[in-house]
């Protein structure tokens, strides 16, 4: 309507008119408003407690000046895309699987066809340059125990080791093994430090204060070494307890907080294919950390393990599928490592793996589905070994 019109128009008319025009400009800028987070000059509301469970993109947050001492922090909406893996996939989820000593050069190929990250360990005794040449892997290098800078070893427990002198020595061994921030942009610092079966002595009121103790100086000293490009530091917060999280509890504190990137968990479980899923959503809500899953596995038996059921191959197969769903469409979950890709042994309860371990490497159907769910595709899983 033109200017002219509009003023040709009878007045009770014109009265309806300005009114629409009005209501129109008030939703509009109502919807810009809170859009574009004007409405308010910080995203973070307090809460008294922090009961109950948050979901979307909310976490818990620390705070000794909020009431409670917690608020609520709302982030980006996170992505649901796919996982990244074999050359393909989209969205934020890093999907990848545990390669440790059984990583044989010659099986590179099958690795790369079905994801695109690895957990490596220094107990592989070549640097991971040597075994990811002419690939595009990424890596989580973990340092799995008390380093001297060239390699590292368990201990009778995690307080027998020297903050400063871990942290120095932490930088020489990622540099010693080949990692540079691109190659390994995550160092996973220590496996399962609340483990008995790794570390002999285990005292939690000794061990974790001391595991706290590392953060500040191991975080300094990489940020040091690589000012432009850091790599992102990870903590265990379940100690490779699978049914607990009291090693972070003990551990974690508002002074580390800060100096903390992500945290890692090994939800293995018994009584259900679905993992400690449970456990993975506490402590993101307690933490609103980032949460790498550096180690979760289904084995295909016979007879339990210490911490999983036997399954079927057609039930570890659905079972990787309905768990990196399950991680895709859970905000905090930033990445999932499958235990294993190959099997401990093709004879006893240490079947974890996607392909045998002897009987001709043959692959599990979890092998192709694990390929497919990183890929952000299905797969209708068999019960038979394949090609």
């Amino acid at each position: 309507m033109s200017l002219k019109t509009f003023i040709k128009t009878p007045s009770r008319d014109r009265n309806i008119l300005v009114g629409c025009f009005v209501a129109l400009f008030a939703v509009v800028g109502t919807f810009l408003l809170l859009g574009s987070h004007a409405a308010t000059t910080n995203p973070y509301v307090s809460t008294a407690s922090s009961s109950g469970t948050l979901s979307g993109n909310a976490t818990f947050q620390q705070d000794s000046s909020a009431a409670g001492g917690k608020y609520v922090k709302f982030g980006s909406p996170a992505s649901t895309g796919g996982g990244g893996g074999g050359g393909g996939g989209t969205g934020s989820l890093v999907v990848g699987m545990n390669a440790g000593n059984r990583w044989y050069p010659r099986k590179l190929g099958d690795i790369t066809s079905a994801v695109s990250y690895v957990r490596f360990s220094d107990e592989n005794p070549a640097p991971i340059t040597n075994l990811v040449d002419g690939t595009s892997l990424k890596a989580v290098f973990m340092i799995h125990g008390s380093t001297n800078g060239t390699g590292s070893q368990y201990i009778s427990g995690v307080s027998a080791i020297d903050p400063n002198t871990f942290a120095t020595n932490a930088v020489k061994e990622y540099q010693h093994f080949g990692c540079t921030p691109t190659l390994c942009p995550w160092v996973e610092i220590l496996n399962e430090p609340a483990g008995n079966w790794f570390w002999g002595s285990y005292n939690l009121s000794n061990d974790a204060p001391a595991y706290a103790a590392m953060i500040q100086p191991t975080k300094q000293a990489f940020a040091n070494a690589y000012p432009s490009s850091t790599p992102k530091l990870l903590w265990s917060y379940d100690g490779g307890q699978s049914s607990s999280t009291a090693w972070g509890d003990k551990w974690w504190s508002s002074s580390v907080a800060p100096y903390v990137d992500a945290v890692t968990m090994h939800p293995y479980a018994h009584g259900t294919p679905n993992g400690n899923r449970g456990n993975v959503q506490y402590v993101i809500n307690k933490t609103g950390k980032p949460v790498y899953i550096t180690e979760v596995g289904w084995p295909t038996g016979p007879g339990a393990t210490g911490d999983s059921d036997p399954w079927s191959l057609q039930q570890q197969c659905n079972n990787v599928q309905s768990f990196i769903s399950w991680a895709r469409a859970t905000s905090g979950v930033a990445g999932v490592f499958y235990y294993d890709y190959i099997n401990d042994s093709d004879s006893d309860n240490r079947q974890y793996g996607l392909i045998t371990h002897d009987n001709g490497n043959l692959h599990k159907p979890a092998y192709y589905g694990y390929q497919a769910a990183a890929q952000g595709k299905s797969y209708t899983c068999g019960n038979s070994l394949l090609p």
